[in-house]
């Protein structure tokens, strides 16, 4: 297997998680501004505008928190691929050699 190959996955991996980390923050800080709002909210005469900004902020980190661990979830799943792939590989090379070492095997028995 070639040696590039883990290289250009590595670049890959922190390619995901630097986007991740930047993409998070104006995600979440995009919701936290959609959802609190700019005037008063009342029910039945209660003033809720503060449980409305706590629920904007909490969704807003909420939010970036899972993007990031999105980020790590696909790089950790490209990683498995890859690994699986090298067992796969190996897997069908001794089968390979098993089955050249049985022919070999038989063709001095024959001789």
């Amino acid at each position: 297997m070639s040696k590039k190959i883990p290289l250009i996955l590595a670049i890959i991996s922190i390619i995901i998680i630097v986007l991740g980390f930047v993409s998070a923050k104006p995600i979440g800080e995009s919701v936290i501004n959609q959802v609190t709002p700019s005037s008063n909210v009342t029910v039945d005469g209660t003033d809720v505008t503060d449980i409305f900004q706590i629920a904007g902020v909490f969704g807003g980190m909420a939010l970036s928190i899972l993007i990031i661990i999105g980020s790590f979830l696909l790089v950790i799943t490209i990683w498995i691929i890859y690994g699986i792939t090298l067992i796969i590989i190996s897997i069908i090379k001794w089968i390979n050699n098993k089955n050249n070492n049985k022919s070999n095997n038989e063709n001095k028995v024959e001789q």
